[in-house]
């Protein structure tokens, strides 16, 4: 017999046991791989049975094909799998099902040989190997394509933006689909990042649409923080962004600015520059806070920030006030970008004053100003951030 008639009548055999099979394979992949989650409903059972039938018919045609057939999977099963998807059972637990569902059906089909006596005819033996190998391969990725399809479509459009971004960050590839979904101008010349948390985030981001004529990229982490990048052919202001939302500083908003970054590579580096700006936000409420390296290194580094409390703010314990009026005239001095006349104003002491006072803060420390002046202003930040922290309340258990 030729191997074409053979297949044709191992095919028309199994044909006519469908329903037998069907239900062989049923209870055979509820055995092997019981439903992982209880109370699936009757209508997921019957979606399994569906799909288990038109799986059946769909790989009895493979074997009456010739070698290297292929078909889309039947609209039933790739109906199941994306059931499956939406209820949460795993892609991990449909294709282990068709895995056992294609073992038993491969015992009905050895069956089928023997009994037409072709159980040691090496041609049909291989033939009927390699199409079940095939097809169970096929299956398997089309069942996880159908699976991540429905997976995506689940997906909000929010966790679709965050994921790529992610991606971007990590300067993992992107797809042009997935850049265009985003839609921001990433060749754009300048970017500068924002990043803004509290409960008034959404509204921040609607005002900052307003300022830069939505020219944003926002990706939004629940409803109270939200990263946004500005686009724009000219070099954002940062001043531009404190002007947009000043409004807000006294609705529960914390705002981290990064610097503006050129390129691709600067949309990276302004990001992490802001996450920095975070990092002080998070222990200034209420506060916009641009990205200053020094101060966001010592938040995050316990022992910069003891030496630099230690070697800068120490010595000045030893005046009689304990210091105080030499930090607050150093505040001032930092505040006022090195003007002793400013300085004086804030104050309210003369110009001669605040140098004298300078002059002991030199002679304490050690070093001149001009060469240590932001170890000092950061010192000076950490010590001011202990002190709110010591006047926090405790927290509620």
């Amino acid at each position: 017999m030729a191997l074409d008639e053979v297949r044709a009548d191992i095919g028309e055999r199994l044909q006519g046991r469908i329903p037998e099979i069907v239900q062989a394979i049923y209870v055979c992949i509820l055995d092997a791989v019981p439903d992982p989650i209880a109370g699936l409903g009757a209508d997921y059972q019957v979606g399994v049975l569906a799909a288990i039938t038109a799986i059946v018919e769909y790989s009895l045609e493979g074997i009456k094909q010739e070698p290297g057939w292929s078909a889309p999977i039947p609209q039933a099963a790739a109906a199941q799998v994306r059931l499956a998807a939406r209820v949460g059972v795993s892609v991990g637990t449909v294709v282990r099902r068709y895995i056992a569902g294609h073992g038993c059906l491969g015992k009905f089909i050895a069956r089928e040989v023997e009994q037409i006596g072709l159980s040691g005819h090496g041609p049909t033996l291989h033939h009927l190997h390699r199409t079940q190998e095939v097809l169970l391969q096929n299956l398997t990725a089309a069942i996880e394509h159908e699976y991540n399809q429905e997976c995506e479509r689940a997906r909000s459009p929010e966790q679709r933006r965050a994921d790529v971004v992610q991606k971007l960050l990590a300067d993992e590839a992107v797809g042009p689909a997935e850049l265009a979904e985003l839609d921001y101008e990433f060749h754009a010349s300048w970017h500068l990042a924002v990043i803004v948390t509290g409960a008034g985030a959404k509204d921040a981001l609607r005002r900052l649409e307003v300022a830069f004529s939505n020219k944003l990229l926002p990706v939004s982490f629940g409803d109270k923080t939200v990263w946004i990048w500005i686009g724009s052919q000219r070099k954002p202001a940062v001043t531009d962004v404190e002007r947009a939302l000043s409004i807000n500083r006294a609705t529960g908003v914390s705002l981290a600015i990064g610097e503006p970054g050129r390129g691709i590579d600067g949309w990276r580096l302004t990001h992490h520059q802001a996450q920095g700006a975070w990092w002080v936000a998070l222990r200034m409420p209420e506060k916009l806070i641009r990205y200053k390296p020094f101060r966001a290194a010592a938040i995050q580094d316990d022992t910069l920030a003891r030496s630099l409390k230690q070697k800068h703010l120490a010595p000045l314990a030893s005046q009689r006030d304990g210091g105080a009026v030499l930090r607050q005239t150093l505040r001032a001095y930092i505040d006022a970008h090195g003007s002793a006349t400013s300085a004086g104003n804030t104050l309210k002491v003369d110009r001669h004053t605040v140098e004298s006072r300078l002059r002991t803060v030199e002679d304490l420390i050690g070093c001149a100003l001009y060469t240590c002046l932001a170890e000092v202003d950061v010192a000076l930040f950490l010590e001011e951030l202990d002190g709110a922290d010591a006047d926090d309340p405790p927290p509620t258990q």
